[in-house]
């Protein structure tokens, strides 16, 4: 899974809650820049949501 599909699927799925596209991306762009693997980045931000849910 590339950065622009993780993106987009978790504004698609969470921007209801107030999640914003740049924010979202800020945080998938510092967890790829920190040497992340895209099921982790995933698995991170699927945590965090269900936490402000």
């Amino acid at each position: 899974m590339q950065k622009h599909e993780i993106i987009n699927s978790f504004f698609a799925r969470y921007q209801s809650f107030g999640a914003s596209y740049k924010g979202i991306k800020e945080l998938v762009n510092r967890a790829f820049n920190r040497g992340y693997d895209a099921n982790m980045i995933c698995f991170g931000l699927e945590t965090v949501m269900k936490k402000k849910l």
